[in-house]
């Protein structure tokens, strides 16, 4: 399996959006060798044009998704200790093993921190 990091993000949030340009930088360098980014919008369905543009804008060539049903069930669905801020990633373990959590935004180099010993690990 990859490493995957999952980012919950918004055009409506700043961060996510100051953020995004390092995760697509991580995905086109880390993807060779067994990284998976996932991305989830938490925007809203009127604001589809705007997220489409977006992604497109970045470059997004994966499938992405979009948030739905009830915050609170979205929110407890991925991990309960979430408090719903955004942006929020989830790293999770060629095994499928939750093993990061952070709300927030990071820088590409922290991501690398993050993110590197889980790729470099012979097993999960």
């Amino acid at each position: 399996g990859n490493v995957v990091l999952l980012n919950v993000w918004a055009t409506w949030c700043n961060p996510c959006r100051e953020e995004f340009p390092h995760l697509m930088r991580l995905q086109r360098d880390l993807a060779a060798q067994g990284f998976s980014l996932v991305l989830v919008s938490a925007d809203f369905d009127s604001q589809l044009p705007k997220m489409s543009e977006f992604l497109v804008g970045h470059g997004v060539d994966f499938p992405t998704y979009l948030k739905v049903g009830s915050d609170a069930e979205f929110i407890d669905g991925i991990d309960p200790r979430w408090s719903g801020a955004l942006p929020a990633t989830f790293l999770y373990d060629r095994g499928g093993t939750l093993r990061d959590f952070w709300e927030g935004q990071l820088s590409y180099e922290e991501f690398l921190e993050r993110v590197r010993p889980w790729l470099d690990a012979k097993t999960s």
